[in-house]
C-alpha cells in the first residue's frame, strides 16, 4: 500500500499514466507476492469437504445415550471421545484405564446405580464390553464414521486430509 501510494504521487515521474501504470503494477505484484504462495500451500486442502458425517454421527450417539446416564468408557476410547460424550451428549463421563479389571467396572457401575443414574459402558470395539454386561444386554454401534479431516501439521503446509475412522459402541446397562 505504502509503494503504491509513494508510485501514484511521485514527483520524479513526470507522466501521470506513468505513475498510474508503476502504481498498478507495484500493487499486482504485492497481490501477488500475497496469494501465490498461499494458493500453493492451500491446493491440498481444497479439493474435499472435511469431517463430513460427523455431525449427525454425534446426534446418534446421543440419541443412544439416555438422559441420566453416565458413561464410563472401558478401553482408550477416552482419549478420543470423552469430552464429545460429555460436551455434546451432556451427560457425565469417565475413562477406565484399559488395564482395568472387571471388578473395577462392576464397583463403578453399581455406584452409577447407587446415584440413581444409568451405567452406560462405552468402548472402540464390541468384544470389549461383552464381559462386562449382563447377557442378552444389547450392544449397539450409534457412531459409525469414515471422514476426511483437516490435517494438523505444524513443521510442513498440509497436503491434504487425513481420514479419521471413529467407532464407538456402548451398552446401556440399567
Amino acid at each position: 500500500a505504502w509503494l503504491t501510494r509513494r508510485l501514484d504521487s511521485a514527483s520524479e515521474v513526470r507522466r501521470p499514466w506513468l505513475r498510474r501504470v508503476l502504481a498498478a503494477t507495484a500493487a499486482a505484484a504485492s497481490v501477488a507476492v500475497m496469494l501465490v504462495p498461499t494458493a500453493i500451500t492451500a491446493a491440498g486442502m481444497l479439493t474435499y469437504r472435511s469431517d463430513v458425517g460427523s455431525v449427525e454421527a454425534t446426534r446418534k450417539l446421543c440419541r443412544a445415550i439416555p438422559a441420566d446416564a453416565s458413561v464410563i468408557m472401558v478401553d482408550g476410547l477416552y482419549g478420543s471421545y470423552l469430552q464429545l460424550v460429555r460436551g455434546m451428549c451432556g451427560v457425565p463421563a469417565a475413562g477406565l484405564a484399559p488395564s482395568g479389571s472387571a471388578g473395577d467396572i462392576a464397583r463403578v457401575v453399581a455406584e452409577i446405580e447407587e446415584r440413581g443414574r444409568t451405567p452406560v459402558l462405552a468402548a472402540s470395539q464390541p468384544r470389549r464390553i461383552l464381559p462386562h454386561v449382563p447377557p442378552g444386554t444389547p450392544i449397539r454401534h450409534p457412531f459409525d464414521i469414515r471422514a476426511e479431516k483437516d490435517p494438523g501439521t505444524l513443521m510442513k503446509p498440509p497436503a491434504g486430509a487425513w481420514v479419521f475412522e471413529g467407532d464407538v459402541w456402548i451398552a446401556v446397562v440399567g
